[in-house]
């Protein structure tokens, strides 16, 4: 600014020491040129004074203000010194530094410029006081041209509002079309941006909606308003034209309690999804999703590919049961491999449980099954049991069809088996079994003592036997000596007798 009023007063100078007509000391000098030497006083009081460096106006003069006027007093003031500041095209500055400009909107000679091109501007400050810009300032490029016509600046300030690259914000800060973002509002706070995203609350538009200048016409909306603490965020694919007021639809809540809804206005948790949820992977609608429209009606979560093979975990709310399903074919609507739990029960295969806490439809592979049971069959082996006779089992199974205490197969196939009592009916038999092996045992080793005791006499009476076949075979060899002995006899007394007869 010093440099401004330098450039000024050494102007002014140069003019009036060049001019056709000099007064100095009441004498007039006309078409010769004029050499001074020395040092220089003009005025009254010496108002215009040099040394050898300095120029001074005023300095050792009283005159109470300085003016530099164009046209003489029926022109207009250029530059004016005086209380409470200096003025550039008024008579009398209301401030420390008071420019004035006329009413022509867009002339940039009734601004005030810094640097210039030949036709353009390459950069201006500008401050308005009337019309459609009362209260405003525009700094920036390509604000305005010779002609007067109006290019939107680097930045204006109007009435409170803030435009960058932007001539006439109704925000108080709204950047341009191209950046497409607008930040406005009052007590509340409102706020644009983007051309399609509105966000307002607070101030006249409290509670309500409505498309941002900068929106682009039969395109949907979006917007964001926080509200006693909390934050909901809206949006609507519908035709909507610039300035329209609308009435769009709560998308997504953050709650002042940090709870999160998406699709639902009012969360109770920390995050709550009205709808399905959908995690996409490599293949097509790959992820999980939530069913159900509302928590009461069998939400489910699913895996897998909604299109083919998948899994699915649901609550039924017409068994109060959760239910793992896996199916295989989505237009069957066929699930299979099903597994419920509910109540305390479980079923595999079947959602029909019955009484059972574990209800299995199909068989049980299984390494090792261990039953907790109280009651086992060691009784039998306790004195004073009865155990009944082989002849009492014979005449129970002739007449039941079954052992006693085991069920029928009847009684099996209403009421199936329980694995633990069966088990412990089952070596109760057993255990019958093994006394009545013990007991055929003794027997057995009595028989053997027996067996044993008759085969010695059996040897005996083999021994006997063969001593009698030999006593035989000697009584016969006796008797055949015998029978030829009588012979002997015989023949001797049939010889005697003949022999007597002779005689």
């Amino acid at each position: 600014m010093r440099i401004f009023t330098l450039y000024f007063f050494v102007s002014i100078l140069f003019l009036a020491l060049t001019s056709n007509k000099l007064f100095a000391q009441n004498k007039e000098w006309e078409n010769d040129p004029v050499k001074l030497g020395g040092h220089l006083h003009v005025g009254q009081n010496n108002e215009v004074w040099t040394d050898k460096e300095n120029l001074y106006f005023n300095y050792r003069g009283y005159a109470a203000n300085t003016y530099f006027w164009s046209r003489g007093s029926s022109g207009k003031p250029l530059l004016t010194i005086k209380n409470p500041g200096i003025g550039v095209g008024i008579k009398d500055p209301v401030g420390r530094f008071h420019i004035y400009t006329s009413a022509q909107t867009g002339d940039i000679t009734k601004a005030l410029v810094f640097g210039s091109g030949a036709d353009d501007i390459s950069s201006m400050f500008k401050v308005e006081n009337h019309g459609a810009y009362r209260y405003s300032l525009t700094l920036g490029t390509y604000w305005g041209d010779q002609k007067g016509t109006d290019v939107p600046g680097i930045m204006t300030l109007k009435q409170g509002n803030v435009g960058i690259g932007y001539h006439d914000p109704k925000a108080q800060l709204v950047l341009g079309d191209k950046f497409g973002a607008i930040i406005s509002g009052n007590s509340g706070g409102e706020a644009v941006f983007g051309t399609n995203l509105a966000v307002y609350q607070g101030g006249p538009n409290h509670g309500k909606f409505y498309t941002p200048y900068s929106h682009e016409n039969g395109y949907g909306y979006a917007g964001i308003r926080p509200s006693w603490g909390g934050l909901f965020f809206y949006g609507e694919q519908a035709n909507t034209v610039e300035g329209e007021v609308i009435n769009p639809k709560v998308r997504m809540v953050i709650d002042p309690q940090g709870n999160v809804g998406i699709g639902s206005e009012s969360p109770k948790y920390r995050l709550s999804v009205k709808g399905q949820a959908n995690v996409e992977g490599a293949g097509d609608y790959y992820g999980v999703w939530f069913g159900g429209e509302t928590r009461m009606e069998n939400p489910s979560l699913s895996f897998g590919e909604w299109h083919n093979n998948r899994g699915t975990i649901r609550w039924d709310n017409a068994s109060d049961r959760l239910v793992f399903s896996s199916q295989t074919n989505s237009t069957s609507g066929v699930f299979d491999n099903t597994l419920t739990v509910g109540k305390g029960m479980v079923g595999i295969g079947t959602i029909d449980t019955g009484t059972h806490r574990l209800a299995v439809e199909g068989s049980i592979g299984a390494r090792s099954i261990k039953v907790e049971a109280s009651g086992w069959s060691d009784f039998v082996f306790e004195k004073g049991y009865d155990l009944p006779s082989l002849s009492e089992v014979e005449a129970h199974i002739k007449a039941k069809g079954h052992l006693e205490h085991i069920p029928s197969a009847e009684d099996v196939e209403k009421d199936g088996v329980d694995l633990g009592a069966m088990d412990a009916k089952l070596l109760r038999k057993i255990e019958e079994l093994t006394l009545y092996a013990i007991e055929q045992e003794k027997r057995l080793v009595i028989q053997g003592s027996t067996i044993d005791s008759l085969g010695q006499e059996t040897e005996k009476v083999s021994r006997l036997e063969t001593e009698n076949q030999a006593l035989r075979q000697a009584n016969e060899s006796i008797m055949e000596r015998m029978d030829r002995i009588e012979a002997l006899l015989k023949s001797i007394r049939r010889s005697e007798s003949k022999a007597g007869a002779l005689h």
